[in-house]
């Protein structure tokens, strides 16, 4: 093993064995070995749908862990890399899975008070006002403000990390949606930085804030937006490209696609649908959407089958489709879709997980 790394041994459900690079000394950390090598696998290679990385359950499990690691790297400042199995995260990478993890806990916050809300309520159509009723904003913007900071020390270190940069100017489009300024000059600095793109990741990057530099202003800048959608179609991410094809339609530009979402096209959540998922496998599910707000799905890919089970709320403003049951009848899970557009007789959405999901009514 190099001198400057740290291995977590493959013990599963067990602990994991660190070794220090300087030393070679044995540390044991009580951790699920499995779960971390499946989170740190997850987090770098989304898996579309029900096969889904990150649950509820799992979220105090894997912060507790990811705290650990970080108290290997205060004491033994000298190591580099930390490996669960087959997966290493450097010190910089920790810090950013715990800052994306804090936002999925405020994201969890609001989908457990929309599913309290709705089974008070005891009816399928809720105003959005009626489901933020009784919200905890305080500790949902306290774990997106916690997030943020870990990005910023990451920030002040690495000044030219771009993936560090974009997630602080998504996060700050939360907290301040009324100051573009602040994300702006943020997303200026990775279009500085990275103008010239020299792979797929960079080129990504690039596309994305590009994105998000011309929508946040009214009128949106139509000359930007349609950069980003030109190197979102040359990388394949057909989810992308029509997320921008719904935004530039809802303000008056068509691209000239099929491109509709109004009042004659509105997502009736309730029926039963066939989706296609643009992930490699091109999987494909069976979903039937229950009017009492409980839902199955069977989602075939590569050859497998997975069935699911649950409950589903529809934020009618946001047009998002939140998830949560269980996968094969014993695996907690969550889901989330955000419903862009109407192309060619189904409606095109995009999952939290980042591919597309397009969905035809069948019944």
């Amino acid at each position: 093993m190099a001198g400057n790394e740290l291995s977590f041994g493959k013990t599963k459900n067990i602990s994991g064995v660190v070794i220090s690079g300087e030393n070679n000394k044995v540390i044991n950390i009580q951790m699920d070995a499995e779960l971390m090598q499946k989170y740190l696998k997850g987090s770098n290679e989304n898996k579309p749908g029900l096969n889904s990385n990150i649950i509820p359950e799992d979220i105090d499990d894997i912060k507790q862990t990811l705290n650990k690691m970080a108290d290997v790297f205060e004491k033994y400042d000298k190591s580099k890399e930390i490996q669960v199995a087959d997966e290493r995260i450097t010190k910089t990478d920790l810090k950013i899975k715990k800052a994306i993890l804090l936002k999925t806990e405020a994201d969890q916050l609001w989908f457990d008070h929309v599913n309290k809300r709705r089974r008070e309520l005891n009816r399928t159509e809720h105003d959005l006002t009626e489901l933020r009723q009784g919200f905890d904003y305080l500790n949902y913007n306290r774990k997106l403000n916690e997030s943020y900071t870990l990005l910023e020390e990451i920030n002040k270190a690495e000044p030219t990390n771009t993936e560090v940069l974009i997630n602080m100017a998504k996060l700050l489009m939360v907290l301040t949606p009324d100051d573009p300024t602040d994300e702006e000059k943020l997303l200026y600095k990775v279009v500085n930085l990275i103008n010239e793109p020299k792979d797929d990741i960079e080129k990504f990057q690039l596309a994305q804030a590009n994105l998000y530099l011309s929508v946040s202003r009214r009128p949106f800048n139509h000359g930007a937006i349609k950069s980003a959608r030109k190197m979102f179609d040359e990388l394949g991410r057909s989810e992308w490209v029509a997320h921008i094809d719904n935004l530039i339609n809802e303000d008056g530009q068509n691209t000239g696609g099929n491109l509709q979402y109004n009042n004659q096209h509105n997502f009736q959540v309730a029926g039963k649908w066939h989706v296609d998922i643009t992930d490699a496998f091109r999987s494909t599910m069976t979903m039937d959407l229950f009017p009492n707000g409980g839902f199955t799905a069977i989602q075939q890919s590569f050859g497998l089958n997975l069935s699911a089970n649950g409950n589903w709320n529809y934020d009618f403003n946001a047009r998002t489709i939140y998830f949560q049951g269980w996968l094969n009848g014993m695996q907690p899970f969550l889901m989330q879709i955000t419903i862009q557009n109407f192309y060619n007789d189904g409606f095109q959405g995009i999952g939290a997980d980042g591919f597309g999901y397009r969905f035809v009514r069948i019944g």
